[in-house]
């Protein structure tokens, strides 16, 4: 049992040592800080690629209320971001309808 537990701790070190020591994330060319809020993230993105989709926000941040941290950045922040619905179709055949969220610099 204490070789184990001693096992344990050491091996959490080691993990909290390389996770200091890098520092940070590395996600589809956007540095994303370990301590860096959801509201900080999508305004990162959005000020880097001008726009995105709830689907980017799962797949690449796993931020799943959207709509939420946009209505922040509008109200909050003062930032000027438009919605535009976009409808698709999916390799099923089915029609989704998709919330692309712009945002425009002054």
């Amino acid at each position: 049992m204490v070789g184990y537990l001693y096992f344990t701790l050491t091996k959490f070190k080691i993990m909290k040592n390389l996770f200091n020591f890098w520092g940070f994330f590395r996600r589809n060319s956007i540095t994303v800080e370990p301590r860096m809020s959801q509201l900080q993230t999508v305004m990162m993105h959005l000020r880097r690629r001008g726009s995105i989709t709830t689907w980017q926000a799962i797949t690449e941040y796993h931020i799943t209320r959207l709509s939420a941290i946009i209505y922040r950045l509008r109200n909050e922040q003062g930032m000027d971001i438009t919605s535009m619905p976009l409808t698709t179709i999916t390799k099923e055949g089915k029609i989704k309808r998709v919330t692309v969220y712009t945002y425009t610099q002054n």
